[in-house]
C-alpha cells in the first residue's frame, strides 16, 4: 500500500463516515472522473482514467473492512449494494449464444442461406418478366 493514499482522503469523506457515505462519495466521484465525459479530450481522459482507477480502489478497501462497522446500528449488505444485484439469475442461454459461437454462426448462416434463396427467387422472376 506504499505510495497509495487512504481510502478516506481519496473519496474525500473522514475515517468515520458510513458506508452509506461511502457510497455516496464514491458515485459522486464515478460521475465526475468517469472517462466517458473526457472521450473528445485526450488529455483530460488520460487523467480521469488515473483518478477513477484510484476511486475504484479506494472504493475497494473500504468496502473491504476500512470503514468502522457500527454493531448496534444495524449494518447490512443492504447499505452498500441495490436489491437488483442479487436479483438477477443467470441465463440457461447464456452459454449457447456467445460471440462466435456456434449457435451464433449456425444462425447466421440460415439467415444468410434465407437471403440467398429470396434473392435468386427474385432473380428468376425478373428473368420471367423479361422475357415474356
Amino acid at each position: 500500500m506504499a505510495g497509495r493514499r487512504p481510502w478516506h482522503e481519496v473519496l474525500g469523506i473522514p475515517p468515520t463516515a458510513s458506508a452509506g457515505e461511502a457510497r455516496e462519495a464514491y458515485l459522486a466521484l464515478v460521475k465526475t472522473w468517469h472517462p466517458d465525459r473526457f472521450a473528445t479530450t485526450p488529455e483530460r481522459a488520460a487523467e480521469a482514467e488515473e483518478r477513477i482507477k484510484a476511486v475504484n480502489a479506494a472504493y475497494d478497501d473500504a468496502r473491504a473492512g476500512g470503514w468502522a462497522r457500527p454493531v448496534d446500528a444495524g449494518w447490512d449488505e443492504a447499505d452498500l449494494w441495490p436489491e437488483w444485484v442479487e436479483a438477477v439469475e443467470p441465463s440457461r442461454y447464456r452459454l449457447l449464444f456467445v460471440p462466435g459461437g456456434l449457435a451464433v454462426r449456425a444462425v447466421a448462416l440460415m439467415l444468410a442461406l434465407l437471403i440467398a434463396f429470396f434473392a435468386v427467387a427474385h432473380a428468376l422472376n425478373a428473368l420471367d418478366l423479361a422475357t415474356r
